[in-house]
């Protein structure tokens, strides 16, 4: 019974070693840093960018001590996570044209990731190409509390490139606020500021009221 328990054990430790062995050298560590934020991987080179994502997939590589990470939804590694213990920061190969045009293949709200929902990219064509009259303004130094951003990709893009403006219930109206640069204090804080907000139309609301975590609150109205 004992020999049997220890040919078990001895097994396990050499499935796992033999695991973490063949893990270990199927990650490429030829990485090198080229300049802030850039890097030289596998031959390409990769420049800083933020984009819209899911999910980091597997470790495939490594930089002199940051791990490179696949970005799930990105087959080809256009699109990667470096990171540390501490930090980390993304990167899009500079080979690859970002599309800037054309169809939208995918949508992120939150980083919550939607592709297939045509009601949804056709709210979004609305957003981006109609000019809503009906609105309210407010003030406010956390609008992230409010509303959530909104990032899409066009064409075969797998992840959300472009960054389009926030969405969020206030006042118990679900509205939509375009691009607006954050004002910040001296010690990095946000100040107060205001942000005008479009009211969706009703057409249009069943199609972004699908994100689960919209905060519903209310704020005084500017004059």
């Amino acid at each position: 019974m004992i020999n049997k328990r220890l040919f078990i054990l001895a097994l396990i430790i050499a499935l796992v070693s033999g695991y973490l062995i063949m893990k270990y050298f199927s990650i490429d560590r030829s990485g090198e840093f080229i300049a802030d934020d850039e890097i030289k991987f596998k031959g390409e080179e990769y420049k800083s960018m933020y984009f819209a994502h899911a999910k980091v997939g597997k470790t495939i590589g490594k930089v002199d001590y940051w791990d490179i990470n696949e970005i799930k939804e990105d087959k080809e590694h256009n699109f990667l996570e470096v990171c540390s213990f501490l930090d980390n920061f993304y990167v899009v190969k500079k080979s690859y044209t970002i599309p800037t045009q054309g169809s939208i293949n995918v949508v992120y709200i939150d980083n919550y990731r939607y592709t297939n929902n045509v009601e949804l990219k056709n709210a979004i064509y609305f957003l981006l190409n109609t000019e809503i009259n009906d609105g309210f303004k407010i003030k406010t130094d956390n609008i992230y509390h409010y509303a959530k951003e909104v990032y899409i990709g066009y064409d075969d893009c797998p992840v959300g490139t472009e960054y389009i403006g926030m969405i969020g219930y206030i006042n118990e109206k679900l509205v939509y606020i375009k691009p607006t640069e954050r004002i910040y204090s001296g010690n990095g804080s946000p100040e107060e500021q205001i942000y005008y907000c479009y009211i969706i139309p009703n057409q249009y609301k069943a199609a972004l009221d699908i994100y689960p975590y919209y905060i519903k609150d209310s704020i005084d109205i500017v004059e």
